[in-house]
């Protein structure tokens, strides 16, 4: 379970900071893998070398599992659309990195 929003004290990221939620399909290539970006890492979930702290991967791998579950038991399964093959896949596996991504385009 993760923590609830706004319960760290540790002071936040910048805003163009976030970390990177990829959704895998059964198939391989661009088009079948989707990405979420989460903002708002407070200081305390980051070591000094930019690396996300190993337990918060696995919170937040493991709220991820149990987002897709929640979606495939309420008959919503969540799915990757490709523009470009105009076709949607089912998710079926869920990773995160452990290195801040940056949001270009998020800069306030």
């Amino acid at each position: 379970m993760l923590a609830t929003a706004g319960s760290s004290a540790a002071a936040p990221l910048p805003p163009q900071n976030a970390i990177c939620l990829s959704w895998h399909t059964g198939r391989a290539g661009r088009s079948y893998r989707g990405r979420t970006y989460l903002p708002g890492i407070g200081e305390d979930k980051v070591d000094g070398g930019g690396i996300i702290v190993a337990s918060f991967v696995t919170s937040l791998v493991g709220a991820a599992y149990d987002f897709l579950a929640a979606q495939n038991t309420d008959n919503i399964p969540l799915v990757v659309f490709s523009r470009t093959l105009a076709s949607k896949e089912l998710v079926n596996a869920v990773s995160v990195d452990n290195i801040i991504d940056t949001q270009r385009r998020r800069l306030r």
